[in-house]
Parts: C-alpha cells; sequence; structure tokens
C-alpha cells in the first residue's frame, strides 16, 4: 500500500510542477515567436516565417547591453567588497546592537526597488541643493544606488557561511606567524570564496534587469538595457524589441546554467 500512495504522491509533484514551470516559461516561449515575424510593429501571431528582425537589431541596443554589463560588474565589484566586510562585522565584531545592525543592512533586500529608486532620486537632489556633488543623471549615481541593493545579497550569503566557519582555523595561522591580513587572504577568503561567488551572482542577476532603480536614476540619452527596452515597450513595440529579449534571455540561460555547474563544483570541493 505505501509503495503506491508514493508512486501516486511523486505523479502528483511532478504534474504540479510541470504546470507551473509551464505557466513560468510560456512568455519566454510567446517572446521568441514574436521575434521570428517580418519586422515591424509586433502582434500574435506572426502572418510569416523571418528573421528580419534580427538582421535589423540597431547599434544602440549593443550600446545598452554594454552600458548595462558594466554597470552590473561595477555595482557587483562594490557589493562583493561591502558584503564581505559588513558579514566579517557582524559575524566578529562583538556588535551590541548586532541585531539591529543586520536587520538595516538586510533592508534594501525587503523594500520595493521602486521606493529605492524614488528615495535616490530625492536624496540626489537634496545632496545637490545643499552644495553637495549632484548625482541625478550620473553614472556614478547609478553605481551607489545598485550597489546599495548589491551589497545586502553577498552580506546575506557570506554571514551564513561565517556562522558555520571554524575560527580556530585563523588562530592556528596567526599561531604559525600568520599577519592578520595574511590569514585573512590564505585562510578566511579561500573557505568563503563560494559564498561570495554565490552572493555576487544574485547580485549582478538583480543589477542587469533592475528597471525600477534605474528608471528614476538614469540620465537623458544615457544607455541602459533594461530602461531603453521599458521605454520601447511603451512607446514603440516592434519585433526588434521581441528580438534583442530573446537574445538576452538565451545567453542568460547558458550563463545562469554554466554557472550553476561551477558554483556546485566548488561548494563541492570545498566541502
Amino acid at each position: 500500500m505505501k509503495p503506491r500512495f508514493e508512486q501516486g504522491y511523486w505523479l502528483v509533484l511532478e504534474v504540479v510542477v510541470g504546470i507551473a514551470m509551464a505557466f513560468l516559461l510560456l512568455p519566454l516561449i510567446f517572446v521568441a515567436l514574436n521575434s521570428i515575424g517580418p519586422a515591424g510593429l509586433a502582434y500574435f501571431p506572426p502572418p510569416e516565417f523571418s528573421i528580419s528582425s534580427y538582421t535589423t537589431i540597431p547599434v544602440k541596443w549593443l550600446w545598452s547591453t554594454l552600458a548595462a554589463i558594466g554597470l552590473g560588474l561595477s555595482s557587483t565589484a562594490g557589493g562583493a567588497v561591502l558584503g564581505t566586510l559588513a558579514a566579517l562585522a557582524l559575524a566578529r565584531g562583538g556588535l551590541r546592537a548586532r541585531g539591529l545592525v543586520e536587520s538595516l543592512c538586510r533592508s534594501p533586500l525587503q523594500i520595493p526597488s521602486l521606493v529605492l529608486g524614488v528615495a535616490f532620486l530625492q536624496f540626489y537632489s537634496w545632496a545637490a541643493l545643499s552644495g553637495g556633488p549632484d548625482l541625478r543623471g550620473s553614472y556614478m549615481g547609478l553605481a551607489i544606488a545598485h550597489t546599495a541593493v548589491a551589497t545586502p545579497f553577498v552580506m546575506v550569503v557570506v554571514l551564513a557561511r561565517l556562522k558555520k566557519f571554524d575560527w580556530y582555523l585563523e588562530e592556528a595561522a596567526q599561531g604559525l606567524g600568520a599577519s592578520p591580513m595574511q590569514t585573512f587572504v590564505m585562510v578566511t577568503l579561500p573557505i568563503i570564496a563560494p559564498a561570495v561567488l554565490s552572493g555576487c551572482f544574485f547580485a549582478f542577476l538583480l543589477s542587469i534587469d533592475n528597471v525600477p532603480l534605474s528608471l528614476f536614476l538614469v540620465g537623458a540619452g544615457q544607455p541602459l538595457l533594461p530602461v531603453d527596452l521599458f521605454n520601447s515597450i511603451q512607446f514603440d513595440l516592434t519585433r526588434t524589441v521581441y528580438a534583442v529579449s530573446t537574445i538576452v534571455s538565451a545567453i542568460t540561460t547558458v550563463v545562469v546554467a554554466t554557472a550553476f555547474r561551477r558554483l556546485t563544483s566548488v561548494f563541492a570541493a570545498s566541502g
């Protein structure tokens, strides 16, 4: 009786998961199908098969993509440094209000990106009117905002790894004559590196596709892929937009799959 129950349970589970996956993937399939019709305004289904929307992609989309990748890499690098340092401070700093500080550091994860975008815009405006630097519409302003959102992703993952860290390894290294910096570089960092890479990976994906945060901070004429796609969908929904979206989705899928396999092997090797 038990084997039949288990078979029925797994069958129901597979059906539910299959329905959920189909519901999530069908919009992506519609995007890909909409990209293979004749150039011009997009409507479904396409009247005929054509790849003209792929062969006529303007150069501006390339610059927008490169700008989004550059912004994602810079904010991820800043988030990696700040997030790792924050995790170390929370794990070893002996802070009195550790719970409060950790909650404040995690707050960008709970606040909607739309609200953060408006808040950063208001903050930049206040800073400019108060005699400070005017970061409105600048790349530096975008990078700071994206770094503020990327930092908690790295911090949370690294902090979880540090809670299981054997601190006697550091004591052993220092007992053998290693300085605190040498201990961190040669002992601590290699052990927490998989966690840092995982946090950076999620932070980069969030940054490269964060429309609400970038929408309020990007400057006029400043290329940025997610914002350009959003504006094109609103005012000029052609099949070129679907073609660019399909290419980005395909590349992202390959990158995610490759990174997942690599991170899985790194975690397995680190024990």
